[in-house]
């Protein structure tokens, strides 16, 4: 595993620098430092709700490009880098909304939500047909199992291409502005901010433990146990790398190894989702089973070997949280002499 990034020192100083980029007549220019700690919040909270704030920002741009990609074309690689940034978006609202729940934090996620489950079967398909391309030259039998999914992927492209036509960027943005002034408002939802640093740990402490429950239940003779763990894995892992800099975060050689755990489950995956889609083509046109029965026993040995290879490094889960980087306590504001 790599190092991890040591966490900004909580130097009231740090967020009095943040804090000098508020408008003159605010009352950061009048000692908002000792204000805030009179009232029981720490300048490191502060500077948090500044991160996280700059944090939406950046991967809202990100996630605007790739809508507009989208636009263009809804090819594998678009799709997948909407559905990466929409996640990543995601995950920083959660971050934010379990530390200071708010209508605008609800109504920001919906619509990321519908949009992440309209490229979701487009991309399934596109991930099976990519994956059947490679198989061609050894199993040609699969190449009317190819060309249906060809069927299946230009029409999930037409509804796909509705809604992302029509998915309103501009709103997003607003109420993206409207939470991102609750952060940077030093006198807005005090209570949430006296707490926000530790709030945002215990959030991502209640998506590993719900990963660590599900391993738990892990069967290699049943695959769908590794599904869940993937699903949840992911929402931590999301959460993990969007913590601020502040509280801490992987290093980019762990954040290498943490995708690279997630990849090797969700291998598994498309190759299950391949076998059912096989499965129910067969059942379909049982007048062509007899030729894909050898490319069905393949995928079935595919399959084994790559739960053998997950289960081997199962266990690697435990050192992904907590962080060294993170502080047992974050919330206590500084004594002023």
């Amino acid at each position: 595993m790599g190092k991890h990034i040591s966490p900004v020192t909580a130097d009231y100083g740090v967020a009095a620098k943040r804090l000098s980029i508020l408008p003159r007549s605010s009352l950061a220019r009048l000692g908002i430092e000792r204000m805030v700690s009179v009232m029981g919040i720490s300048p490191q909270n502060l500077l948090i709700g500044f991160e996280l704030s700059d944090s939406v920002t950046g991967q809202f741009r990100k996630f605007e490009k790739a809508v507009r990609w989208c636009r263009l074309e809804l090819s594998g690689e678009a799709v997948h880098d909407a559905r990466v940034h929409c996640r990543r978006l995601i995950a920083r609202l959660v971050l934010i909304d379990m530390a200071m729940t708010s209508t605008n934090l609800q109504a920001a996620q919906k619509p990321l939500k519908r949009l992440l489950k309209s490229l979701g079967r487009l991309r399934d398909v596109q991930v099976q047909k990519d994956a059947l391309s490679t198989e061609l030259t050894r199993h040609p039998e699969v190449g009317g199992l190819w060309i249906e999914l060809g069927r299946r992927e230009q029409k999930l492209i037409r509804s796909a291409s509705r809604f992302v036509s029509e998915f309103n960027l501009g709103k997003l943005r607003r109420r993206l502005e409207a939470i991102q002034f609750e952060l940077k408002n030093p006198t807005a939802r005090l209570a949430a901010k006296a707490v926000l640093g530790d709030s945002i740990v215990r959030a991502t402490q209640q998506a590993f433990d719900k990963v660590v429950l599900r391993s738990r239940a892990i069967s290699p003779d049943d695959v769908s146990t590794v599904h869940r763990v993937r699903t949840a894995y992911k929402k931590f892992r999301y959460m993990a790398e969007s913590l601020p800099p502040t509280v801490g975060r992987p290093s980019e050689t762990q954040l290498s190894v943490m995708d690279g755990y997630q990849q090797a489950m969700g291998n598994i995956q498309d190759v299950e989702v391949l076998r059912e889609f096989l499965t129910g083509y067969t059942a379909l046109r049982p007048e062509v089973a007899w030729s894909l029965a050898s490319f069905k026993n393949t995928l079935l040995e595919r399959r084994t070997r790559l739960v053998h290879d997950y289960m081997a490094l199962a266990d690697r889960l435990h050192s992904f949280w907590p962080l060294h980087s993170v502080p047992d306590k974050i919330s206590q504001p500084p004594v002023f002499s």
